[in-house]
């Protein structure tokens, strides 16, 4: 249908509209005549539009559930539904996250199962799938689940087969009491106290993981002291153990308190550990000799004093090549580093250590990585290569530690071979001294770096070298 245009210049009344002049009678009459029949006009095209937007409606409609219904079936013929089990299953298990939670029945492999049947099947036959769980989020679960978590996560850990497990269980977020609190304190906080039926479930699945120890390859635990017992019934069976994180959870706790020896004895029994984090409480006691002999990594944390680093002092580790500890303060560290390092047999390549200030026996440490200033120029752990130091508080203590940091690149850096100290780095959180104040030695650092060494410092949040 061809669109007709009126254009007010070809107007029989062209005169009349371009003016306010008032119209004759005559022309008056003629203007109604004229507009009744237009009006007419325009009643039929909105008769017309309100057929074709009926129409219009009808076929949008139509158009979308034609679509649906094609969609339907072409679901029939998707690829992803004749995908091989095994493609499928490994699609799955690259979408996931590292570790998933394993009472959250919404998301991870849980979720996949909402999917549809043969995604159900696909996940539940997929025991790689399982293998890596986290029970982290306890505090989240509803009064009324508890008595249901031990049961989910047996379920969960059938589902496993026979793979190596990786877990993550941590009671960080589970405040418990052994002691009573004002009511309203309890709702906010207290996820059990000791006694209830909450503990023991919560001890009932430390209990269910254990039994599953021999295929434990990676364990991430934060667990109360009294849990501690509970892992001592591992002993023998951690088989497959290669990398374990071990701290106490125990914001109500007292930090008189600590694990058993014992519980951190049978670690020792873990052929095959290579990685060993551990956070213990003060006054460590003594504990048996501990071989280790394919440990590779070995970290203290949380502010260890050096009554923990008597752990040190039983280990034996001949593979050792890192060692990372968060310290209070240095203490007697020279001499535990130097007897862990003869008698591991296997000099120790890397270093980090954390501590809130550095003080006069750190001061002397550092000197001791230095080979004349070590006596009988003998310096201590000869085969380091890699040397990181972060301290909280420099204060007056900055331009003596630059300077050690220079005395130690100048007497370790083998320039040109490949053999000597290669990356330090050092980080002081805060201290009072400007830029300027230590330029001198900040530039020596910096040359070293033009030179090829691979040196870092940052201080007050800044990077300067």
């Amino acid at each position: 249908m061809d669109f007709l245009h009126h254009d007010l210049h070809t107007s029989p009344f062209k005169p009349l509209v371009s003016t306010n002049d008032p119209p004759s009678e005559l022309e008056a009459k003629t203007v109604e005549e004229f507009l009744d029949d237009h009006l007419r006009e325009l009643s039929k095209q909105d008769e017309e539009i309100a057929r074709v937007s009926t129409l219009l409606h009808r076929l949008t409609n139509e158009r979308l559930n034609l679509q649906q219904y094609i969609t339907a079936h072409q679901a029939i013929v998707s690829s992803i539904r004749r995908f091989p089990t095994e493609i499928l299953a490994e699609i799955f298990i690259q979408s996931l996250e590292d570790h998933y939670d394993v009472f959250d029945t919404k998301r991870g492999p849980w979720g996949l199962c909402h999917v549809c049947r043969r995604w159900r099947d696909v996940s539940r036959s997929s025991p790689a799938l399982w293998a890596s769980l986290s029970i982290e989020s306890l505090h989240l679960q509803p009064q009324f689940r508890h008595a249901d978590l031990p049961t989910i996560l047996e379920d969960v850990l059938a589902l496993t087969s026979n793979r190596k497990l990786n877990i993550r269980y941590s009671l960080k977020s589970v405040i418990i009491c052994d002691r009573s609190l004002p009511d309203s304190y309890l709702p906010k906080t207290i996820w059990s106290n000791r006694g209830s039926n909450s503990w023991d479930i919560l001890q009932l699945l430390f209990e269910i993981l254990v039994r599953h120890s021999t295929r434990w390859k990676t364990a991430w635990l934060v667990i109360p002291f009294k849990l501690g017992s509970t892992l001592q019934t591992a002993r023998g069976r951690l088989t497959s153990l290669v990398s374990i994180d071990f701290s106490p959870c125990n914001p109500l706790h007292y930090w008189s308190m600590c694990f058993n020896p014992e519980s951190i004895d049978v670690l020792s029994t873990a052929p095959k550990l290579q990685s060993l984090t551990i956070t213990p409480a003060p006054n460590t006691v003594a504990l048996p000799h501990m071989p280790c002999s394919r440990l590779r990594y070995f970290a203290h944390t949380l502010y260890a004093s050096v009554e923990d680093l008597s752990l040190l002092e039983h280990l034996t580790c001949p593979a050792l090549e890192e060692l990372s500890l968060d310290l209070c303060h240095f203490g007697d560290l020279e001499h535990i580093l130097f007897d862990f390092d003869n008698r591991s047999g296997y000099p120790l390549r890397q270093l980090s250590i954390g501590l809130e200030y550095l003080g006069d026996v750190g001061g002397r440490f550092l000197n001791r990585l230095t080979p004349e200033e070590a006596e009988h120029n003998h310096a201590l752990l000869s085969g380091l290569e890699t040397f990181r130091i972060a301290i909280g508080d420099g204060q007056k203590e900055t331009p003596k530690i630059l300077n050690s940091l220079i005395h130690i690149i100048k007497a370790r850096w083998g320039t040109g071979t490949s053999v000597g100290l290669r990356p330090l780095s050092m980080v002081i959180e805060k201290d009072n001294w400007s830029e300027f104040e230590v330029e001198d030695k900040l530039n020596f650092l910096r040359q070293f770096k033009e030179e090829g060494f691979n040196v870092s410092v940052k201080r007050n949040g800044k990077q300067e070298v």
